[in-house]
């Protein structure tokens, strides 16, 4: 695991790639699921 300095900064970064891959793997999921039904 590569550290910035900073645990805040870290957190961030760590929260918005976790969030930004959910999101990426969620929409075309749940667009799917809106046009199917």
């Amino acid at each position: 695991m590569i550290l910035i300095r900073g645990e805040r900064f870290n957190w961030r970064s760590l929260q918005l790639a976790i969030a930004s891959t959910i999101v990426g793997i969620l929409s075309p999921r749940t667009a799917a699921g809106y046009k199917s039904s």
